[in-house]
């Protein structure tokens, strides 16, 4: 069966992510940047390499982020109202869809916790904080010498799935207020009901999976709303890449396994300005002893991945950082 491709995304969207859908122009337009907080040698490798680094959650600073998101889940179905609701809502749509819907989701779910790789990046202003930088951040993720690599989101936001990671934008919900974001995007699908009736039922269910999957993969506290963060998210036990690169390294004294995306084209899928040259739209020196050296290494660097005028694209924040 054929489907409108793009009334599909839209509708889509609309029922279960309409905050994604609400600031998704502005990132396809490139009005917004992404920039990624780090340390200066960790920026480094990631240029000279070419590479992002996803890491497991187990390791991370958040890494209770995702079982959190599974109870809050649980808990909300433990409702015999609210897990009635959700069964009828979806059958009524097409039959059966539900429990091969949760089917698939419970075959997933004990992966999330030890199989999901996460890189983190956070919404830049390119006007307010373009030569700054967000202190918040810095005194974050930047250490003793920090550095923000700003991206374009072109390839972030790509209808190309060639590399099989997924893109989240971070809800910053409460856990008493998870239930009515359950309950309302129930209802959206309700009054959507005869549009969605006539998708092919396996592209319902892995859009409804998505769904569910943002619980524990893209939900965090009210307090952490400053960092407007979007996450680049891989687990194998949901899609398989032929693309990224496992591999094992050591950080903060620990080896771990991580998964790498190359920064690289997949013109052949509809996947383009990837390269350095094309994505990395600046860099931030943070407050550090060694900024002014910092920064002659990354214009180098930059300069070596062939990004035109490297020397007008990286900075150094003056922003005061109190430690």
């Amino acid at each position: 069966m054929t489907i409108d491709q793009e009334l599909f995304k839209q509708k889509a969207y609309d029922v279960f992510f309409p905050k994604y859908k609400s600031k998704l122009p502005f990132f396809e337009k490139n009005e917004v940047k992404l920039a990624h907080y780090t340390s200066a040698g960790t920026a480094y490798e990631i240029i000279k390499n070419e590479e992002i680094w996803l890491r497991n959650t187990n390791y991370m600073n958040d890494h209770d982020e995702v079982n959190h998101g599974l109870k809050c889940l649980h808990n909300i179905l433990s409702s015999t109202e609210v897990l009635n609701f959700f069964k009828d809502t979806l059958n009524s749509i097409s039959p059966g869809i539900f429990n091969e819907t949760t089917q698939r989701f419970d075959r997933m779910a004990p992966y999330l916790n030890q199989e999901t790789y996460i890189s983190c990046f956070s919404e830049h202003d390119p006007v307010s904080e373009n030569d700054l930088g967000r202190l918040s951040m810095w005194r974050a993720y930047g250490g003793n010498s920090g550095v923000s690599i700003i991206f374009n989101t072109g390839p972030f936001f790509s209808e190309s799935n060639s590399t099989k990671a997924l893109s989240f934008l971070v809800d910053y919900e409460k856990t008493s207020s998870l239930k009515g974001h359950l309950l309302q995007t129930l209802h959206r699908l309700q009054e959507e009901r005869e549009y969605f009736s006539s998708i092919p039922k396996e592209r319902l269910i892995d859009t409804i999976l998505m769904y569910l999957l943002s619980f524990p993969l893209a939900i965090k506290h009210p307090g952490f709303q400053e960092e407007k963060e979007l996450r680049i998210v891989y687990n194998p036990a949901v899609l398989v890449s032929d693309k990224l690169i496992a591999d094992t390294v050591t950080l903060d004294d620990i080896p771990q396994k991580i998964y790498k995306i190359p920064l690289k084209d997949y013109p052949e899928e509809g996947f383009i300005g990837a390269t350095p040259k094309d994505i990395i739209n600046r860099i931030i020196i943070g407050p550090s002893h060694h900024a002014t050296s910092l920064k002659k290494t990354f214009i180098e660097l930059l300069q070596n991945k062939g990004v035109e005028n490297a020397e007008t694209k990286v900075v150094c924040s003056d922003i005061p950082l109190r430690t």
